[in-house]
């Protein structure tokens, strides 16, 4: 893959291999699916709301 300079365009972002192999310093995604922009964008802008709220779940849960 070349060198990428610029602002990285993702109409579908699905598992984002590209967007997180480029690591783009400005990126523009979406996906109709509205879970997973939601994810992303909590990853971007909580994430360590979003850890702690995992270590919560991972305490209180069990694979049973």
């Amino acid at each position: 893959m070349p060198k990428f300079n610029g602002t990285y365009f993702e109409p579908f972002i699905g598992a984002g291999a590209v967007l997180l192999h480029l690591q783009p310093t400005k990126a523009h995604i979406n996906d109709i699916n509205e879970e997973l922009t939601n994810c992303y964008y909590v990853i971007k802008n909580n994430l360590d709301e979003l850890i702690e709220h995992l270590q919560v779940h991972k305490m209180t849960n069990t694979k049973e």
